[in-house]
């Protein structure tokens, strides 16, 4: 550490295999190349260091502190920083697989290109995250904690995982989505933000707790069933097979949107509007609402509304598909 604090280490295209460097300090170090393989690292402290084509592969640097760190271009196989303190540190077009990030805290940690596969986890952390253009599989995020803003910006998501997390707001922007679902399941949020996604795998909001939640553009596939959430709003967008059941929403608008396949059984609003929009099937057996107001909705398929209960149902403009199936069997 004496050397280092006069000398930045710059090390290329060089192998650092079974080493124990813990509690080390860099300053303005350059790793390029280097391929660091079973290193023990706890406790080190990199400042102002970029680490650019790097490999870690089963690597343990838990509870370091990086202060302007830069990782361009890095694999990150089996290997572990949990604990540590990031602060103004970016991963840029890098790729991580079985890699642990859990417990961090910090300011924003910025993650933007690459690939991050399966069974890499962020749990647990307390640190705003922003993440742009990144193709996350298989990636845990459950269990985040300090209420930290949460951005996704572009790429695509499959199989990830947001549960149990405490966050402020939580964006989605131009996100499309793979083969597996994602889910928010037990997240509390000041509030949520779908624009321009194209999310048909499936997005989880069960027993969600959040002032409101904003789909805007796009295609949204999702599920609030058993959730609490103040306001939802929906507009020019595409809302297929969008499931409400079980859930208590006071006041839900939904405007020029196409919808197909909505579930509402046994949801409570106390306010839907439903504007300007093509419906395609619904669900609302046993929905209770205490006002449904319909102005310009065009009604097609099956829409069953088996004993559900409306205090005040204002419907104009409503307009009949060749198909449309009406049941209110026992509605009032």
């Amino acid at each position: 550490n004496e050397y280092t604090a006069i000398h930045p280490v710059k090390l290329r295209k060089v192998e650092v295999e079974g080493k124990e460097i813990g509690g080390a300090i860099f300053t303005g170090a350059e790793f390029i190349g280097v391929k660091w393989t079973s290193t023990r690292g706890l406790k080190t402290k990199f400042t102002k260091t970029i680490f650019q084509d790097c490999e870690f592969i089963g690597c343990n640097f838990e509870e370091s502190i990086l202060t302007g760190v830069e990782f361009s271009g890095c694999k990150f196989i089996n290997s572990t920083f949990s604990g540590s303190t990031m602060i103004d540190v970016q991963f840029i077009n890098c790729a991580m697989e079985e890699a642990k990030f859990t417990g961090l805290d910090g300011n924003t940690l910025v993650l933007e290109g690459g690939t991050y596969g399966v069974r890499t986890s962020f749990s647990f952390s307390g640190l705003p995250l922003q993440i742009k253009n990144v193709n996350l599989s298989g990636v845990n995020f459950m269990g985040m904690v300090d209420s930290c803003p949460l951005l996704i910006e572009g790429g695509s998501l499959s199989e990830v995982d947001f549960g149990k997390s405490h966050f402020s707001t939580v964006t989605l922007r131009q996100v499309k989505q793979g083969e597996g679902p994602t889910r928010f399941n037990s997240v509390t949020a000041q509030s949520f933000l779908f624009e321009d996604v194209e999310m048909t795998r499936g997005v989880s909001l069960a027993h969600v707790q959040s002032p409101i939640v904003k789909i805007v553009g796009g295609t949204f596939r999702g599920a609030t069933e058993g959730s609490t959430i103040g306001k939802v709003y929906a507009s020019n967008a595409h809302l297929f097979m969008y499931d409400m059941s079980e859930a208590i929403m006071p006041f839900v608008s939904i405007n020029d949107c196409d919808i197909e396949g909505l579930s509402m059984w046994e949801c409570y609003a106390k306010e839907l509007s439903v504007t300007n929009s093509r419906v395609n099937g619904i669900d609302a057996t046993d929905f209770k609402a205490d006002t449904v107001i319909w102005d310009n909705v065009t009604l097609e398929g099956k829409i069953d509304f088996t004993n559900a209960h409306i205090k005040d149902f204002q419907a104009t403009r409503l307009k009949r598909g060749p198909n449309l199936q009406l049941i209110t069997t026992g509605s009032n």
